[in-house]
């Protein structure tokens, strides 16, 4: 328990040693543009939310089973 491990994601993360300077500014600019989709995503989900708590007496149902099986489906 003396030895902190180290993040298993951490070597897949990290930059490679032989990166140029135009890899890494071509990386940045990816991961930036990734960060913003995902901000983007964050808050429409957090938007939906917000949506779907101002709505009153919504009932949400998950039917399982195969598709055969007579299921349908009903909306009010």
């Amino acid at each position: 328990m003396g030895a902190v491990e180290e993040d298993p994601f951490a070597a897949f993360l990290r930059p490679p040693l032989d990166e140029t300077a135009e890899q890494r500014a071509q990386r940045l600019a990816q991961e930036a543009e990734a960060k913003k989709v995902n901000d983007i995503i964050d808050e429409q989900l957090k938007a939906e939310r917000a949506a779907l708590k101002k709505q009153k007496h919504v009932v949400r149902v998950l039917l399982l089973g195969q598709s055969e099986s007579g299921r349908s489906l009903v909306m009010s």
